[in-house]
Parts: structure tokens; C-alpha cells; sequence
């Protein structure tokens, strides 16, 4: 077996190869898919997304083809594109609005200014609300 040296070194050369990596098969044409599994461990669902857009963007993504990551693609792959994925007539309305451009700075994503889910509007007020009352529930 192997043992891996854990040192800053060594991870930077990993992050490095990781980044070469999702940047070839961005390039080649494989449709890559925003996860809670990455881009680093002990992440937190529905926060590290802001995280993974940025780290595709490092790796050499357009903020438009990070984007894509955690819509178009990921509806293409469940097979759920028809209600999912995208902003159209018919579709599910289930959208960040945002304050700023994420296609300027992916780090834009996070200027949340409402969120649209099974045809609910939540503001910026009832969601930062909701976010309290989580971190209730996770005491």
C-alpha cells in the first residue's frame, strides 16, 4: 500500500492535478455536474455551491459553463430537462434572482437577493429568516 504524505505540498499538488483534470474534460466536451462532494471535504449542502462554482471558474471554466454545472447539466443527467434546468414557459420556476452578474464574477452568486421554489417567492428577509432558523435546529 501507499502512504500518502500529508503536508501542504502535497496538496497543492493535488488541487493543482484536480484542476488540470476538470479543466481537460470541460475542454473534450464531458458535461461536469456541481455535487455536494466537492470541491473539498466536510463541505455543507447548499453553501459550498458558491465554493464549487468559484473552484470550476479556477479551473479554467467560463462563469457561464460553472453555471451550467448546476442547471442545464445536471437537469440533462436526471432526465428531468423538460421541468428542469432552465428559465422557460412551462418549466418549474425554481431560480436564484441574484443583486449582481455571476457571468462578471462567479463569486456573484452568492448576492442573493430572493429564491424561487415550487412557485414560492422567499426574499432576502425570508431567507436569511430560514437560515436562522436553521442554525436553531442545528444546535
Amino acid at each position: 500500500y501507499m502512504i500518502m504524505e500529508n503536508s501542504d505540498e502535497s496538496l497543492e499538488k493535488y488541487r493543482r492535478i484536480r484542476k488540470k483534470i476538470v479543466y481537460e474534460l470541460w475542454k473534450a466536451g464531458v458535461p461536469l455536474m456541481a455535487g455536494s462532494d466537492s470541491p473539498e471535504f466536510f463541505l455543507l449542502t447548499g453553501f459550498s455551491i458558491h465554493d464549487e462554482l468559484e473552484a470550476f471558474v479556477k479551473a479554467g471554466l467560463t462563469p457561464y459553463a460553472a453555471l451550467q454545472t448546476s442547471t442545464v447539466n445536471t437537469a440533462n443527467y436526471l432526465g428531468i430537462s423538460k421541468r428542469k434546468g432552465t428559465i422557460e414557459v412551462g418549466k418549474d420556476a425554481d431560480f436564484v434572482l441574484l443583486d449582481k452578474n455571476p457571468l462578471e464574477d462567479i463569486r456573484n452568486t452568492r448576492s442573493i437577493k430572493g429564491v424561487m421554489t415550487k412557485s414560492k417567492w422567499y426574499d432576502a428577509v425570508a431567507v436569511k429568516q430560514l437560515l436562522e432558523e436553521g442554525k436553531q435546529l442545528g444546535r
